[in-house]
């Protein structure tokens, strides 16, 4: 198998971005998550699939993760219905908080 060059991490233009809040006793920190705009640049052994950058900024921190499909619609539905909530409530019970979406908490 032939070497494959590293998937970029670079965020693209945001298309969709929504709030949430990490919650416990004594604070509410604002969660800011943004969806990039599908990419064609990740390189495979027979294709070029695309990819759906996801930016997730919370407790003076940012993280950009990336999300693959074979084309921009399952990249980008990936992300959406797979992977935010599920992301957010793993960071937030790391953290200690409660996670919250328009003032309803999320399970």
């Amino acid at each position: 198998m032939k070497n494959l060059p590293p998937i970029s991490n670079t965020f693209t233009e945001t298309i969709a971005s929504t709030q949430y809040e990490f919650v416990n006793s004594l604070e509410r920190h604002p969660v800011t998550v943004e969806i990039g705009k599908p990419i064609h640049d990740v390189v495979c052994v027979n294709s070029i699939d695309w990819r759906c950058p996801l930016r997730i900024k919370y407790l003076n921190k940012e993280s950009i993760r990336n999300f693959m499909g074979v084309d921009s619609a399952q990249a980008l539905f990936c992300v959406k219905y797979e992977i935010i909530e599920p992301l957010l409530l793993s960071i937030a019970k790391k953290y200690s908080y409660k996670l919250f979406f328009l003032g309803e908490e999320v399970s």
